[in-house]
C-alpha cells in the first residue's frame, strides 16, 4: 500500500557485522539522514526507523512511512550525554541516577523538552523521551550522523514491531533509502518507558527492564519506593484512537490482522482451552496457529496432523526463559500471519521481569480476548471463525466437542468405541465438553449391539446395552467435528459419498498408531476375539482421550 506524500526510494539493503559495523557503510548511511533520508537500523530491542530528530522534513517522512498518527510522540535516540543536553532542560536526580545505571540499555526517559526539540517530535506535549540504545551499529550510526534521531519501530503502523531486517523490508520496501542488516535483535520488545516526574515513578510503556529492577535501583541509590504501571498495560482499556501521552502509548501499534485470544490460567488449563479450540478451529475450516510454549509443545504436536495443514504450532520459549519468549514473540506473530493464520491462540507467561511487557503486548495485540473456559454456566455460542480477522470479533464459543465412531454395521465395533471412548474421558477428568455418537455405513436403524460385544466393554466397566444401531447420514458429519473409522475401507466409502467432509475424517490407526492398522470385525467370530477387539480399542482411545485432554 503507498503512502500520500512519499515518494518511492529503490530501498538498499547492506548486510552489517553487528558487533563491528563497517565504517564506510555507516558514513553512507549518515549522509543520507543528514541530507533527510530514511535508514532503518538494529537496536537491541527491535529495529528503528531513523532519521534526524532535528529535520522537520525528515520527521514527517517517518510518519509517513510508517502510516503512523502524528498525536503519537516519538522517542529521541543519543549515542552520549551531551546530545541529551541538546534536547532537554532539566535532568533530576533520579534521572541521571537511572542513566548512569542502565544507559545505554532499554531504558526511555521522559524529560522535559528544551526549544530545539520539534512540536511534531513530541505531538506537541511538553516533555521529550529520550534513550541512549545498546548496540554497535544504532551508537555508530547516531555518533556519526552527530545529532540525535527519532527511531521509532521499522515497521507499518499496525503490524508487529520488526526484529530482522526481512521484517523491515516486507513492511518498507520502497518507502526508506537504506535498511541496515545487522541479524536478529537481542531483546525483542521495545524499551521501558518510564516517567520519573511523577511520584512515584511511572512506567508506560513495559519493556525489558522490569518494574522490581527499577524498584530495586531506586533503592540502591536512595530513592526508596514503588514504581507504578500505567493503567494502559494489561487490563487496560483497548482500540481507542485518542492520542497517545507518551511514544509507545497508543497500542494499536501491536494488533495483527489475525484474530489473536490468549488463553489464561494454569500451564495445564492454558493447554486444554487452546486443544479444544485450536481443533474445532481447524477442523472447521479455519487455519490456526498456536504461540506455545516450550513446556507444552508436545501436547500440541500431535494435533497438527489432524488438521490437515490448518493448525501450526511455534514455539516461543520456555516458562523459565522469558528473555527468548520476549526475543520470539513479534516474529513469531509476523510467521504466523504469513502462513496465513486467521485465528492465533497464545499462551501466557508470568509478570515477573520481562514477563511485564510480554503480557502487555500479548494484550494489546488480542484487544483483550481471551479464550473462555468451560465452566457449566456458560451459554453455548457459534463459532463464528469468519469474523475471526474483522474489527468486531466475537468470543470464541464453547460448544461441546463431537466425535463420531463409524464402522459398518455400528452394533460391534463402534459401539464398543464410543463406550470406551466416554469412560476414558471421564477418567481424563472431562477437562471440556464432548459429545461421542457412532454410526454405520452400511446398517438397518434401530438395531442393538451384538451380545459378544455388550459383554467383551462390560468387564471394562462399559455399558452399551441400551445401544440402537443409526445409519452414517449427512447430518451426523456435518454436526461432527471429528470422524474416526474403523477402517481404511469405511474411510474410503465415506469420503466417496460425502468429500465435502473429507478434512474431518480419519482412521483411527492414523490418530492412534498403536492400533497397528484397521480395527478387524469381530462380527460371527468368537468371544476371545471381541475381548481382542476391546481391548485394542480400550488401549487407542484411552491415548486419544490423554491426548484430547492436553495430559
Amino acid at each position: 500500500m503507498g503512502v500520500i506524500g512519499l515518494d518511492r526510494v529503490q530501498t538498499v539493503v547492506y548486510k552489517v557485522d553487528p558487533l563491528h559495523p563497517d565504517r564506510a557503510i555507516i558514513a553512507k548511511c549518515a549522509e543520507v539522514i543528514k541530507r533527510g533520508g530514511l535508514v532503518a537500523f538494529p537496536t537491541e530491542t527491535v529495529y528503528g526507523l531513523g532519521a534526524s530528530a532535528m529535520n522537520p522534513e525528515a520527521v514527517s517522512k517517518v510518519f509517513e512511512a510508517k502510516a503512523r498518527p502524528r498525536g503519537n510522540p516519538l522517542i529521541v535516540h543519543v549515542s552520549n550525554l551531551s546530545q541529551v543536553g541538546s534536547v532537554v532542560t532539566h535532568v533530576s536526580p533520579k534521572a541521571e541516577a537511572l542513566m548512569k545505571m542502565f544507559w545505554p540499555g532499554p531504558l526511555t526517559l521522559l524529560f522535559p523538552k528544551s526549544d530545539a526539540v520539534l512540536d511534531i517530535v513530541t505531538a506537541g506535549l511538553p516533555n521529550v523521551a529520550v534513550r541512549m540504545p545498546d548496540h554497535p551499529v544504532s551508537q555508530a550510526l547516531i555518533e556519526a550522523c552527530g545529532v540525535p534521531l527519532v527511531a521509532p519501530s521499522a515497521n507499518l503502523s499496525g503490524r508487529p514491531s520488526p526484529t530482522g531486517a526481512k521484517d523491515v523490508l516486507a513492511d518498507l520496501d520502497g518507502k526508506v533509502d537504506i535498511i541496515l542488516d545487522g541479524g536478529t535483535t537481542h531483546i525483542g520488545v521495545e524499551s521501558t518507558v518510564l516517567d520519573v516526574s511523577k511520584e512515584p515513578p511511572v512506567i508506560l510503556r513495559p519493556g525489558a527492564i522490569g518494574k522490581e529492577e527499577i524498584e530495586a535501583a531506586f533503592e540502591s541509590i536512595g530513592f526508596p519506593g514503588q514504581v507504578l504501571v500505567d493503567g494502559n498495560g494489561p487490563g487496560g482499556s483497548f482500540g481507542s484512537d485518542a492520542e497517545a501521552q507518551a511514544p509507545g502509548a497508543n497500542y494499536r501499534h501491536y494488533v495483527p490482522e489475525a484474530g489473536l485470544y490468549l488463553a489464561t490460567g494454569t500451564p495445564v488449563e492454558q493447554r486444554q482451552k487452546i486443544i479444544f479450540h485450536a481443533l474445532k478451529l481447524a477442523l472447521s475450516g479455519t487455519k490456526v496457529a498456536v504461540l506455545a510454549s516450550e513446556e507444552n509443545f508436545s501436547f500440541y504436536r500431535p494435533l497438527e496432523d489432524l488438521a490437515h495443514g490448518r493448525l501450526h504450532v511455534f514455539i516461543l520459549g520456555s516458562r523459565d526463559g522469558l528473555p527468548l519468549v520476549a526475543t520470539r514473540l513479534y516474529s513469531t506473530i509476523r510467521r504466523a500471519e504469513e502462513i496465513g493464520a486467521k485465528v492465533i491462540l497464545s499462551e501466557t507467561f508470568g509478570l515477573e521481569g520481562i514477563g511485564l511487557a510480554i503480557a502487555n503486548r500479548l494484550e494489546y495485540a488480542s484487544q483483550g480476548k481471551k479464550l473462555p473456559g468451560f465452566g457449566r454456566k456458560q451459554a453455548p455460542e457459534t463459532h463464528r471463525p469468519e469474523d475471526a480477522a474483522g474489527e468486531a470479533q466475537e468470543q470464541l464459543s464453547v460448544t461441546p466437542l463431537n466425535l463420531l465412531m463409524v464402522c459398518t454395521g455400528n452394533t460391534c465395533r463402534s459401539p464398543m468405541a464410543e463406550g470406551i471412548f466416554r469412560k476414558s474421558w471421564k477418567e481424563a477428568g472431562e477437562p471440556y465438553p464432548m459429545q461421542v455418537a457412532s454410526a454405520g455405513v452400511s446398517t438397518a436403524p434401530g438395531m442393538p449391539a451384538s451380545r459378544e460385544a455388550v459383554e467383551a466393554v462390560k468387564s471394562m466397566g462399559v455399558d452399551i446395552s441400551n445401544h440402537l444401531s443409526a445409519s452414517v447420514s449427512r447430518e451426523s458429519l456435518e454436526a461432527a467435528d471429528l470422524v474416526i473409522a474403523m477402517t481404511q475401507s469405511h474411510k474410503y466409502m465415506l469420503l466417496a459419498r460425502y468429500p465435502e467432509f473429507g478434512h474431518k475424517v480419519f482412521t483411527l490407526s492414523e490418530i492412534r498408531p498403536e492400533t497397528g492398522g484397521d480395527v478387524i470385525d469381530p462380527y460371527g467370530k468368537s468371544r476371545e476375539e471381541y475381548d481382542k477387539t476391546a481391548q485394542l480399542l480400550e488401549k487407542a482411545l484411552k491415548g486419544l482421550a490423554k491426548m484430547l485432554s492436553g495430559l
